[in-house]
């Protein structure tokens, strides 16, 4: 009941809390509103699909952004809205047959002229009529009807662009204001917009009413957390949302696919199956075959199959099962992904409990959320199908049942729990194993010789589970597929400076600079207490090089997601420094690697390649620069009050560039993954 309390207050804060739940309100209805106007936008889309002669609606949406930049888009409507029950799985692409309904608005006083441009081509109907460059709309509103059909394969270009004419400028594109849904859409309701605006604003309102005019200072202090952290998961768990069924693109990883075939086989067939690179490698004592999938030709398939653990498939199969799946071959990411982006949030909130352990005064912790929450390599990759999410997950949890158990080591029940913990992360990921050596040597140095033994001994019945479950399904096969995935990828002496600066998505080399300050602000973060503190040192470092001599050579996305949650606590830490003793270097850091590099993406490469472009680009980025970064080399050289509150300022603005440039890269990645495309390796910008 004491969740139900409320808690008295300072009559001289009154009008303080008043005046912030005010302002929380206020701000929460706005962005309510700001929801339900974009929700009123867009045109309604019919996806049709042929076969044997019969024509069906695979899928009806209302595309609140009508115009389509690349193929993605369409390839999810049909994926994952596909009649699996009526037509089985298509060994091919389906052709794009869509219908597009609604209206164009004209503002008062105006006569455009509009057009749709579309790779494959379209038909456009306006007022029952064909459209026509010449022909001109008056104000109001008028009927459109627009036919668009092409091809989806894999190196189709599938877009779509609406235009008008603009006396001084040629054609432009539409405000996307400018398209309705169909009239019979009109003031069509979105309860449950009213709703999340509802609950959103009581509980913020609430939150700082507490936080600010609360007579207790822990109780305006925990308030003030709760609402930061609150704030914090909304943001992060709306970035990873977005477009989650769109973007990766399902063939990007076929890991997605698998994961979900051999979750949903072991949970209704009681046996394993997935794709495997190297089926060959088995002989005659596995059972072999192949499917062709939307497109993707031949995808080898191995029964049994131990290439990776069970764990975290075993969630997916659950989550393709509860979304209907009633065949290995049907589930859909549009309700497999809702599980690492699960846990993707679960990580971010246990990275602010492991921060208030940690650095229980200052902004560190909150920093570190902050780059949780909105860093792109997190919250694109932290949707995808890898067992790295429930590896991130465990390794997370156990750091903070360690804490716990430290702080009062009578406690034994949460050491026990972080070694559970620790021992489940091995049935996700072999390389889990690191972190039972790690969590035993941590104990260890705490002279407590029984505990690290008890540790050792839950996390070895975390490897025997793995062992045992080989063992029951088929032990050789299991040996075989173990042994070979930690010995076939070549290696060589450079392992290591990849997963210091080669950031990517997948298979999508972007984010170097973003990586790069992790690291750099990382080192300087924990160094500076390494002894006192090792945790956040001996996890992600002990992880990080039993991967890179397992993984040799290959590189992808998904391996720095156990290493990200680290780096954001020791970069919050280098933040906080940089807050409270401005200096150039730490400076430099955020505003040319971390706040800068967004401004990257608001622009094409092409735009930014063109001499007619180049004067404009250097005063732009001179003027960032300048003027991002001179306070803190001001306030370095004089420490007075009024530089250093200048440096902080100037801090603050380059905190929220990289927010909103974040936010910008994750809603845009639909566009941006073709546009900017391994951007991180084109000569013109890796110079």
């Amino acid at each position: 009941m004491r969740l139900l309390r409320f808690p008295a207050f300072d009559r001289k804060r009154l009008p303080a809390g008043l005046a912030a739940a005010s302002a929380a309100v206020v701000a929460t209805v706005a962005m309510g509103f700001g929801a339900d106007r974009y929700l009123s936008r867009g045109l309604e889309f019919s996806w049709y699909a042929s076969q044997g002669g019969e024509r069906i609606e695979v899928h009806r949406s209302v595309e609140h952004r009508a115009e389509v930049p690349t193929r993605h888009r369409p390839v999810a409507r049909y994926a994952q809205h596909w009649p699996f029950d009526r037509w089985g799985v298509p060994a091919h692409m389906p052709l794009l047959d869509a219908v597009a309904r609604g209206r164009i608005v004209v503002p008062p006083g105006e006569s455009w002229a509009v057009r749709v441009r579309a790779v494959d081509g379209a038909r456009l109907v306006i007022d029952g009529r064909p459209a026509a460059p010449d022909r001109r709309l008056e104000a109001g509103e008028h009927a459109l009807e627009l036919h668009w059909r092409g091809r989806l394969h894999r190196s189709a270009q599938a877009s779509l662009r609406w235009e008008r004419a603009d006396a001084a400028r040629g054609w432009v594109p539409l405000p996307p204001s400018a398209l309705r849904p169909p009239v019979e859409r009109e003031g069509e309701s979105r309860p449950w917009v009213v709703a999340i605006t509802v609950l959103v604003g009581t509980w913020l309102a609430a939150s700082l009413w507490c936080a600010v005019a609360a007579a207790s200072a822990s109780v305006r202090r925990r308030a003030l957390h709760v609402t930061v952290a609150g704030v914090l998961v909304l943001v992060a768990a709306w970035l990873r949302l977005w477009d989650y069924d769109v973007i990766p693109e399902m063939h990007e990883n076929h890991d997605e696919l698998f994961a979900t075939w051999n979750g949903w086989s072991l949970l209704v067939e009681g046996k394993t199956r997935g794709w495997s690179l190297w089926p060959e490698r088995y002989g005659d004592s596995i059972e072999r075959g192949s499917v062709d999938y939307f497109g993707a030709p031949g995808i080898s398939l191995i029964t049994p199959y131990f290439e990776h653990p069970p764990l975290f498939h075993v969630l997916i199969g659950a989550a393709a099962l509860a979304g209907g799946a009633k065949h290995w071959l049907h589930g859909r990411l549009r309700d497999t992904r809702l599980v690492p982006i699960a846990l993707s949030l679960l990580s971010l909130v246990l990275v602010l409990a492991i921060g208030r352990r940690l650095d229980p005064h200052g902004p560190a912790t909150w920093l570190a959320g902050l780059l949780y929450a909105v860093l792109p390599l997190v919250a694109l990759q932290g949707r995808v199908i890898k067992e790295d999410a429930l590896l991130t997950f465990l390794v997370l949890l156990a750091s903070w049942l360690y804490l716990r158990w430290r702080a009062d080591e009578a406690r034994l029940r949460w050491l026990v729990g972080a070694a559970v913990a620790m021992g489940l992360s091995v049935g996700a990921k072999v390389v889990g194993a690191t972190g039972i050596a790690a969590l035993v040597l941590l104990v260890a140095a705490r002279r407590r010789w029984g505990a690290a033994a008890l540790t050792a001994i839950i996390g070895a019945l975390g490897i025997g589970a793995l062992a045992l479950y080989g063992a029951l399904l088929d032990w050789d096969v299991f040996w075989t597929a173990t042994t070979h995935q930690a010995t076939v990828r070549p290696t060589h002496w450079n392992l290591f400076p990849r997963f210091f600066d080669s950031g990517s998505v997948n298979h999508n080399l972007i984010g170097r600079p973003w990586l790069l300050f992790l690291w750099l602000t990382y080192a300087m973060g924990v160094l500076r207490d390494a002894h006192r503190e090792p945790l956040l040192v001996v996890v992600p470092v002990s992880y990080l090089v039993g991967l890179a001599i397992s993984s040799g050579n290959w590189s992808f996305g998904w391996y720095w997601m156990p290493l990200l949650p680290f780096l954001c606590l020791g970069a919050g830490r280098a933040l906080a420094d940089a807050w409270s003793r401005p200096d150039a270097l730490r400076g430099l850091l955020v505003v040319g690697l971390l706040a800068s590099y967004g401004l990257n993406f608001l622009h094409t490469p092409d735009w930014a390649k063109d001499t007619a472009h180049r004067a404009e680009l250097r005063r732009s980025v001179t003027l960032v620069t300048l003027g991002l970064w001179a306070p803190h080399l001001l306030a370095h050289v004089l420490p007075v009050r009024g530089l250093l509150r200048l440096a902080r300022a100037a801090l603050f603005v380059a905190l929220v560039l990289f927010a909103a440039g974040s936010a910008w890269f994750v809603v845009q990645y639909e566009a941006l993954y073709e546009t900017h495309r391994n951007f991180d390796r084109d000569p013109f910008f890796d110079r």
